[in-house]
């Protein structure tokens, strides 16, 4: 299936019902329903974390994602996204598949004619996904522990995931590294920097790195002269 879009759901108002009891939820507190992108959103210093519920046709497909601004906002005068666009960029992400859920949720004449049941494991499925998902990544440390220092130890199925996708995390992980464990970054630099030849030097070529790849020395040059020290405060 398809990644859904927004839409209005046809589903009796099951989806604005679900809205209003998350944001009862205790689990949520602090979180701000942003109803042009059906997304809940935290802010925190240095960053946000966000849940997104895109539906079409009576279908909801929730997302988590969050975003740490001292590893992407350097990257903006490089990046060739309109400013809109880069807002939305995030750091690391998953769906309820990836978290072992349901991916899809149906209402209406999309479903089996037991909504109140569907919403309630919507309703609690978002909430579980959600605890365990910014639990696990609180700050950039849990990033390098979780994707970047497995890759280092040898597993490439942590790059194998990002294969055809965006670039942005290519960037964001090495700075990440490059905080975290600088003494561990020329060598993930190297397995990245393998991974970008793969898909721009082989048969198969991915066009969002190959935008970059004629700057990719000048854009790795301008943020290893940077001095994030000053930052951190903001990703903590």
């Amino acid at each position: 299936m398809k990644e859904l879009t927004n839409t209005n759901l046809n589903d009796m108002n099951y989806f604005d019902i679900l809205i209003n009891r998350l944001l009862d939820s205790q689990k949520l507190k602090g979180f701000t329903f942003k109803k042009g992108t059906s997304s809940f959103v935290q802010k925190f210093d240095g960053g946000w974390r966000k849940i997104e519920l895109p539906h079409a046709h009576s279908i909801v497909q929730p997302s988590y994602s969050v975003r740490f601004d001292v590893a992407y906002d350097w990257y903006k005068k490089f990046c060739i996204l309109s400013a809109a666009d880069q807002r939305h960029t995030i750091t690391v992400g998953a769906s309820n598949k990836t978290l072992g859920h349901r991916e899809f949720f149906f209402f209406g004449l999309a479903g089996n004619g037991n909504d109140d049941i569907e919403l309630y494991h919507l309703e609690k499925s978002v909430l579980e996904c959600a605890t365990v998902f910014f639990n696990k990544y609180k700050s950039i440390e849990d990033v390098y522990q979780y994707l970047i220092e497995p890759v280092i130890a040898g597993n490439d199925g942590l790059l194998k995931i990002h294969d055809g996708g965006g670039e942005d995390w290519f960037f964001q992980y090495l700075t990440i590294c490059r905080i975290v464990a600088p003494q561990n970054y020329e060598k993930y630099k190297e397995i990245l920097l393998d991974y970008e030849a793969k898909w721009t030097t082989g048969e198969r070529t991915n066009p969002n790195f190959m935008f970059y790849h004629d700057r990719l020395d000048e854009i790795l040059s301008y943020m290893e002269s940077l001095d994030f020290s000053k930052m951190m405060n903001k990703s903590k």
